[in-house]
């Protein structure tokens, strides 16, 4: 199989950022990333035949089965408004992920149309990861944790590295 030139601008924006990656079938790249509020899988898919790529990062936890309802509302709520890209869940196993994509029918991709999908993905698990996980493991509605994400608090739903530990009286 031969790279096509969606594949190939890809892997040339990548190497440019000093991103290191693996390849499988000449069609997709993945990588970890470290943003401010976490470290999560992406991946590159790169659609040759259909013209089109697409940019996921992976959340770094799976959703229980018994919080997917919870986190199906954080999703539909956190993709509101949201004008490139959007939350996603696998109601059957509970893996989280943003999706960002361009179609580059009748035009080629250009490093600058790529790193763009990027960024806005990249920024968008960054931002909403603490909510995510407030709504996971901290008791946290998805409507409260969306309304402090939107309104730049987040860290009102990260944990307070100075609280003492819970601790459980025994009877």
């Amino acid at each position: 199989m031969t790279m096509g030139p969606i594949f190939e601008t890809v892997g040339g924006w990548l190497e440019g950022q000093g991103i290191e990656y693996e390849t499988r079938d000449d069609q997709s790249f993945s990588f970890t990333y470290k943003g401010s509020n976490g470290l999560w899988p992406c991946f590159v898919i790169c659609r040759e035949e259909e013209q089109q790529v697409l940019f996921y990062s992976v959340a770094p936890v799976a959703v229980a089965e018994a919080s997917r309802v919870d986190v199906a509302e954080f999703i539909l709520r956190s993709n509101y408004g949201a004008v490139l890209g959007g939350f996603e869940m696998d109601v059957d196993d509970g893996e989280v992920r943003y999706r960002t994509g361009l179609d580059v029918s009748d035009t080629k991709l250009d490093p600058t149309m790529f790193r763009n999908i990027v960024l806005m993905n990249l920024l968008m698990m960054d931002t909403y990861m603490p909510a995510l996980l407030a709504v996971l493991h901290g008791g946290v509605t998805p409507s409260v944790a969306v309304e402090k994400t939107e309104a730049g608090q987040i860290s009102e739903l990260m944990p307070d590295p100075d609280a003492p530990a819970e601790t459980t009286a025994e009877a």
